[in-house]
């Protein structure tokens, strides 16, 4: 089976799903994770293919600082990390779980 994980976010967010995707190779499925190109290493120091997500989460958390919510505030805002997943950013996620992989598992 092909499998594309997609994940954004640091370092702590992307590492847990390389370790999911190295799971799923070790049982003989084919994986890709998606995430940001700065975080390409770690998918690639598993053995996983990679697909890149737009944006740089280091420069988004830069232009905006995460404040945590407080009681009653609302959880449901766009994370500066995932923003671009939105609008253009969707269309390219789209774009990118629907094109086909030219490697020997994405064949």
């Amino acid at each position: 089976m092909r499998i594309l994980v997609i994940t954004a976010g640091s370092r702590g967010d992307v590492a847990p799903f390389t370790g999911l995707g190295q799971r799923l190779l070790d049982a003989g499925h084919s994986v890709a994770v998606a995430a940001h190109s700065s975080l390409a290493s770690l998918a690639g120091g598993r053995g996983l293919d990679h697909r890149p997500l737009p944006g740089d989460p280091q420069e988004l958390n830069r232009a905006k600082p995460a404040r945590a919510a407080g009681p009653g505030e609302d959880f449901g805002q766009v994370s500066p990390v995932t923003q671009p997943m939105s609008g253009r950013g969707r269309r390219e996620l789209m774009e990118l779980t629907a094109r086909p992989r030219r490697s020997s598992r994405w064949g």
